[in-house]
């Protein structure tokens, strides 16, 4: 009958025990990250939107929000190269006035967009969606801002989500190269433990071989470890 040593009985259920609990960890991080990472992103862009609201209402006339024109667009363009952000403003009727990567008049009705909706409610609004304008999924984040004779007007800011993605990417390389680490550092620990459990035992698999032969004269070295200790005493005295 074939026998297994202890390290080879041991060894493979602290890796599938290590294995599933690292998983687990890195599942439930990398959820937790990426959902941290998307709520900060859209912190900070409120705030990127926020302060083109104030930029706009310090940098423009009244009359410059009433209609499609060069002032306002140079504006939009001039705001979305500083943040590296894509720019719009919008009417509360959806009509687009500016918008620093289309020409607002082959846009269409913006009012159903839901971070829109949410500025021209008075409130900050954010969405995630794809973008037929550059062709790419867009993180939107919109606040209103008060126009001529008291008309909402919507300032949005915009980042392409692939750019979150990449940092994200990054960041779970690194909590990937951490797990991977802390794994390899268990197994080690692992493999240290069950020698020092199969050493002593090793010893007195000899030293019981000898008293089998006739040795009586064997004495078995004392573990560190008590209970190994007692037992090599034990036959020590016999």
């Amino acid at each position: 009958m074939s026998r297994k040593r202890l390290i080879y009985r041991l060894l493979p259920i602290y890796l599938i025990v290590t294995a599933l609990v690292l998983a687990g960890m890195s599942w439930l991080g990398a959820r937790e990250m990426t959902r941290f990472f998307y709520d900060q992103k859209s912190r900070d862009l409120v705030a990127i939107a926020y302060a083109a609201a104030g930029s706009a209402a310090a940098s423009l006339e009244t009359e410059d929000f009433l209609d499609i024109n060069p002032k306002l667009d140079n504006w939009c363009g001039d705001f979305a190269r500083r943040t590296s952000t894509r720019v719009t403003v919008v009417l509360s009727s959806g009509r687009v006035l500016c918008d620093s990567d289309e020409d607002p008049t082959r846009m269409d009705d913006h009012s159903p967009r839901p971070e829109v909706k949410k500025a021209i409610g008075g409130h900050a609004g954010s969405s995630i969606r794809y973008s037929y304008t550059v062709e790419q999924p867009l993180m939107y984040v919109a606040v209103p801002m008060e126009g001529p004779s008291n008309i909402v007007t919507v300032v949005r800011v915009a980042v392409p989500v692939s750019t979150m993605t990449q940092a994200l990417w990054s960041v779970r390389l690194r909590l990937l190269v951490g797990v991977m680490a802390a794994g390899l550092l268990i197994v080690v620990t692992t493999v240290l433990l069950t020698r020092r459990i199969t050493t002593p035992l090793r010893e007195m698999r000899d030293g019981v071989k000898k008293y089998a032969d006739g040795d009586f004269g064997t004495r078995l070295k004392l573990s560190s470890t008590r209970e190994f200790a007692e037992l090599a005493e034990e036959m020590n005295s016999m």
